[in-house]
């Protein structure tokens, strides 16, 4: 018998087809640009104002605070017309806030209240009954309904936010989703809703018979693999409630704008099928949606304001607010590395606007933080707010090449450009917080026959080439200018045709006090020659051999001998008896040593005036062979399984992507033929198809492509960067690095043959059930394919620190085999609850941080039984090689891998054995 739907679907599809269409992504620069939005960054006020009014503030005094600050949208629990007033009259807009829980805190069981189904079949009432934690009496007697209760979205909703728009005076509605104790009821992924009209309805449109009872709807959604189909069918329909409400508010007010908290990942509805679908139904074009994101409130202290959802929000022509809270930026996070002026500074740059929410009286450190902010943000604003606010944003206009060629330092350098009419605008910035570089920025798509001028627009520089010119030919700019930026800081460029001035004599000469330097580097020593022949292979000593890399020595005195430039070398040292061996050594550096599949030979690259070249030699160090052979910049080499191929990126055509040669140098080819970063490629087991990451979509997404170029598809596209793309063993799945659920990291295991993703919340969190990692990455995947490890970091109420772990490849086992707090450098900062003691940390400079200790270069063992890893967890500082068995146990360092190497400060005795308990 078929199942007689509890709703009727008919119009259903009309009106998703209507919302789409009303949804359409509409990028910033198409927007009417005298909307208030439009005109400067946002700065997005929005906390627990009323604490202020404790302290004997009153409303005007805090307004005016509010407005000292640099604040532009002031946020508050919507109490009527007057406090809209009194912002306005202070210089900001005005939203009034409206908690959303699963039901407002008043609603009531009734006859007509359609209650929520969680995925076990529960209402609220029920999960209550059966004994799980209900936390907050008002909560208690609270009724959960279903989410596509049209009749509670009228009433909690619709209703206030037509007397705002009727007011005149308040320019939108601020919409508070968090969860405040429901267990889980009001989670916003996929725990909801099961119940008769959602379920069936869903049905109904599949034209499924099925009869089907509430406790087991899940997981027969979940067998029949259309459990995404169904959580984006419910996307759809709610979507079509909340446009039905806007259209209601938007007739009296037609810019009235919504924003909601927290944050969602488009595409991921999983973990934010409802937000998106409320966000699709609210946003406009002429008033866009503000995604107010939460997604720095646990940062990652090394993934900064790029790694969000930006490029995808951006694409639905939303506006994005990148927040934090003021318990992380004035001391509950003492590992986080940049000041709270710069965090806000660089959130409000580099999306729409900033947040932070507070739980405090605002005091003289706030003030001065916020302020600070606020005065850079204004100057940037004025410099090259044309550009942020009516220009097209581009992620693959430049290539950044750092010098030294160091792979992690390179990594954080970020660029954005910025296109208006025929100038560009270029923001490079060094997201190393503790490194300054000397980076190269090349420029290959400049229209050829022109010539222009690199200026730099905060400090009114004109940089100067080669020639000591400030007219540059396209072709100098292709090969690149070179620039210097301190450590997490950023620098701005406008590249504009260059047109003679009045100021300025026919050649472009100028006042030499206003330019600087942008040429190349020279006298850098060349390259030793490599000319002999081909290394034939030497097996390398041991049954665990590891190549890595160690900082050459410096010695600070005049020696005929000294090195004119500090670098590195290449050595080899064998995991069983520590025997180490130093291979290759240059004035420069080298990097990415990888051993042969047979452990016969040895690829690397070797950087020398700021351009790398691929090398081989055997595995004792003999024979070594430059084969890349070229003048370009060639890194991060990967055998193919047969050894016979080298694959590589390459910026040869000026900006970097993916090329593969034979094992002597010959037949190099370029296979990607796309904008932007292609990077991290990996060949398949069966070596005839590559993984690698691109940025050409925005943000970094995992591709493949076939050996010889042909076939090139994407695997995963998510709404956060993806990296690190590893093979299986069986070559049929990638496991890679995502962000899942706000900043955390996680690793995502994906079918090769149909881009099935197996743990749609992380394999971390398969295992764990929670998202404790913050940042996973150096994921390396066992001979055997049983187990993927991999480094962390973890912030979580009990513990911080960082450590190595070993996951189940299905998601079932987790080992967490070591584990370190972080050195805590000055006294103080104890963390007590929820709260973290330690004044030195509170005035929100990130000074005197808490460092974490570092875990890379994992490699198993061919059998499966060890892991080696570098780490800098010894009390002397130095980076070490140690081994741990897979399992856990006693941890083995291998002295004689001591990096920098030097004969003082001599590394204390190992500490004892150490598993997860070590800490």
């Amino acid at each position: 018998m078929k199942v007689r739907g509890l709703i009727v679907q008919s119009v259903l599809g009309v009106l998703v087809v209507l919302l789409i269409a009303s949804s359409a992504p509409a990028q910033a620069e198409n927007d009417a640009p005298t909307a208030w939005f439009n005109q400067e960054k946002i700065r997005f006020g929005w906390g627990q104002w009323y604490r202020h009014q404790r302290h004997d503030i009153s409303v005007e005094r805090m307004m005016i605070n509010a407005s000292r600050a640099g604040i532009t949208v002031f946020v508050d629990a919507w109490k009527g017309v007057d406090q809209a007033r009194m912002a306005r009259k202070h210089g900001m807009r005005y939203m009034g806030n409206l908690m959303v829980t699963a039901a407002p805190r008043k609603w009531t069981p009734s006859s007509t209240t359609r209650p929520a189904v969680n995925k076990d079949g529960l209402t609220h009432h029920q999960a209550k009954a059966a004994g799980m934690n209900i936390q907050g009496p008002p909560l208690q007697q609270s009724m959960v309904p279903c989410p596509l209760d049209e009749r509670v979205v009228d009433k909690w909703f619709t209703k206030p936010c037509l007397d705002m728009a009727r007011s005149g005076v308040v320019d939108g509605s601020h919409l508070d989703f968090e969860s405040y104790g429901f267990t889980a009821f009001d989670k916003l992924g996929d725990n909801l809703c099961y119940c008769d009209y959602c379920f069936y309805g869903y049905m109904s449109s599949k034209s499924f018979e099925n009869k089907v009872e509430a406790a087991k709807r899940y997981e027969w959604l979940k067998d029949r693999g259309v459990h995404n189909a169904y959580l984006k069918s419910l996307r759809d329909r709610i979507s079509v409630i909340y446009r039905k409400a806007a259209e209601k508010i938007r007739a009296i007010k037609g810019d009235f704008i919504f924003s909601a908290y927290p944050d969602f990942s488009p595409g991921e509805w999983v973990n934010s099928w409802r937000l998106e679908g409320v966000a699709l139904g609210l946003h406009s074009p002429e008033a866009p949606f503000f995604v107010v994101d939460a997604s720095h409130y646990w940062p990652n202290h090394k993934v900064p304001w790029w790694d969000s959802n930006n490029n995808a929000i951006r694409k639905l022509g939303m506006r994005h607010i990148l927040g934090t809270w003021t318990g992380g930026l004035f001391g509950e996070k003492p590992m986080l590395d940049v000041s709270a002026e710069q965090w806000i500074y660089d959130a409000a740059i580099s999306h729409d606007g900033y947040w932070v929410w507070f739980e405090n009286t605002w005091g003289p450190d706030d003030m001065r933080a916020y302020r600070t902010a606020h005065r850079r943000i204004r100057a940037t604003e004025r410099k090259v707010g044309d550009f942020l606010f009516k220009g097209r944003q581009d992620h693959t206009f430049v290539t950044t090449v750092e010098q030294s060629g160091n792979p992690v330092l390179g990594r954080n350098i970020i660029s954005r450009s910025y296109h208006l009419d025929n100038r560009h605008l270029m923001r490079i910035n060094n997201v190393n917080t503790d490194i300054p570089v000397e980076v190269r920025v090349r420029v290959p798509r400049l229209s050829a026959g022109t010539q222009w001028t690199v200026v730099d627009p905060m400090s009114d520089l004109y940089y100067t080439n080669a020639n000591e010119r400030t007219l540059w030919t396209s072709d100098e700019l292709h090969e690149g200018i070179i620039l210097s930026i301190p450590k997490r800081s950023e620098l701005w460029l406008v590249v504009a045709p260059g047109e003679p001035g009045e100021a300025m004599a026919d050649d472009f000469m100028i006042d030499p006090t206003a330019t600087v330097s942008g040429a190349i580097m020279q006298g850098h020593p060349d390259r030793p020659p490599t000319e002999g022949p081909l290394p034939s292979g030497v097996v390398a000593v041991g049954s665990f051999p590891l190549a890595y890399i160690k900082v050459n020595p410096l010695k600070y005195r005049s020696s005929p001998g000294m090195d004119p430039v500090l670098g590195t070398s290449v050595h080899i040292v064998d995991a069983v008896s520590g025997k180490d061996k130093k291979l290759f050594g240059i004035s420069g550096n080298c990097w990415s040593p990888v051993r042969s599949p047979d452990n016969k030979r040895i690829v690397f690259s070797c950087y020398v005036n700021g351009k790398g070249q691929i090398y081989i030699m055997n595995a004792d160090g003999s024979s070594v062979r430059n084969i890349s052979n070229n003048d370009f910049c060639d890194k991060t080499p990967q055998w193919s399984p047969d050894a016979s191929q080298v694959v590589f990126v390459s910026d040869r055509d000026g900006d970097w992507e993916i090329c593969v040669m034979k094992a002597d140098g010959s037949d190099q080819r370029r296979l990607t033929q796309s904008h932007g970063t292609d990077r991290s490629p990996a060949f398949s087991p069966d070596g005839k198809t590559i993984a690698f990451e691109s940025n050409r979509s925005g943000d970094f997404d995992i591709f493949l492509i076939q050996a010889d170029g042909s076939n090139e598809r994407v695997l995963l596209a998510r709404s956060q960067n993806e990296s690190e793309p590893i093979w299986s063993p069986d070559g049929k799945r990638i496991a890679c690095v995502t962000g899942v659920y706000s900043c955390n990291q996680d690793i995502m295991v994906v079918d090769v043959k149909d881009g099935t993703v197996n743990f749609a919340k992380g394999l971390t969190h398969a295992a764990t059930g929670e998202w404790w990692f913050n940042n996973v990455g150096s994921i390396r995947w066992s001979p055997n394919g049983k187990f993927i490890t991999g480094a962390y970091d973890k912030w979580t109420v009990a513990w911080q620190g960082s450590g190595l772990f070993a996951v189940g490849a299905d998601g079932k086992a987790f080992h967490e085999l070591v584990a370190r707090e972080p050195l805590k450098i000055y006294p103080g900062g104890s963390f007590r609850g929820h709260q973290m003691f330690g004044g030195w940390y509170f005035n929100g400079s990130a000074s005197r941080r808490w460092l974490l200790y570092s875990f890379t270069d994992i490699q198993w063992s061919p059998d499966s039984k060890t892991i080696a890893f570098v780490s800098d967890m010894d009390p002397s500082g130095y980076h070490f090689f140690y081994t741990i068995p897979a399992v856990g146990g006693k941890i083995k360092r291998l002295d004689t891998t001591m990096n920098p190497a030097s004969q003082y400060n001599k590394p204390l005795p190992i500490r004892g054995s150490s598993d997860a308990s070590g800490h």
